[in-house]
């Protein structure tokens, strides 16, 4: 089976999570709860190997360390309610460092922190922003980072407003919103503030393609 050693680390941390979780005494809110814990970690591991699956590079038992903290890691979030798309988000930064020979429990626990909590119209932000800036660096001949900016700002509000968000006060409050990850940064000496993906956020790119995962996960609805 591919990434057998990704599928023997889930099976044992699954295990001692729902180990974990168990509530003794056989009481009704006990059985629910472990019940409800069951089920997430389940999803999680659905998700998580799914996301492996786009890939077609294996582990190899030298990163069986790196991955086994990464795993639990992943699963620790799932058993505190992250949202199925963060936890694709999540999947989906660990295959990309399987895809890159990159794989550092470090880097995936510190994305970690800034992704699970992120609400899905900050997701679809990001990626939308992400996916313009690429855009425009392709295109940038002769004109200076004052014009990048502007440019991205406009294409993802035309794109964004009024199909994602109400209005500019929206837009701007979501973007403002998803500062605190430094995954985006607003500038100034607009008529308004703009905001652009920052140098993180690149470095993140080389890892997951945030709209690819947004599309895998509404096709999983």
């Amino acid at each position: 089976m591919k990434n057998q050693l990704v599928v023997s680390i889930l099976a044992a941390a699954v295990g001692d999570a729902l180990s974990a979780a168990f509530i003794p005494g056989g009481n009704v809110a006990g059985v629910a709860i472990s019940k409800v814990f069951a089920k997430r970690l389940e999803a999680a591991r659905e998700i998580f190997l799914s996301e492996l699956a786009t890939g077609e590079k294996n582990l190899n038992s030298a990163e069986f360390e790196e991955s086994a903290a990464i795993v639990y890691r992943y699963l620790k979030a799932a058993q505190e309610g992250a949202a199925r798309l963060n936890l694709r988000l999540l999947a989906a930064v660990f295959a990309g460092q399987v895809r890159e020979r990159t794989i550092v429990a470090d880097e995936f626990l510190y994305y970690a922190d800034l992704l699970s909590s992120l609400r899905r119209d900050e997701i679809i932000l990001l990626g939308t922003l992400e996916r313009f800036a690429v855009e425009v660096r392709r295109e940038q001949i002769g004109f200076d980072n004052t014009d990048f900016a502007s440019r991205v700002s406009e294409r993802a509000r035309c794109a964004l407003i009024p199909a994602q968000f109400q209005d500019e006060e929206h837009y701007a409050a979501v973007a403002g919103a998803l500062l605190r990850t430094g995954l985006v940064v607003g500038l100034s000496g607009w008529n308004t503030m703009v905001f652009i993906p920052s140098k993180l956020m690149a470095e993140l790119n080389q890892l997951v393609e945030v709209e690819g995962v947004l599309q895998r996960d509404q096709a999983m609805q």
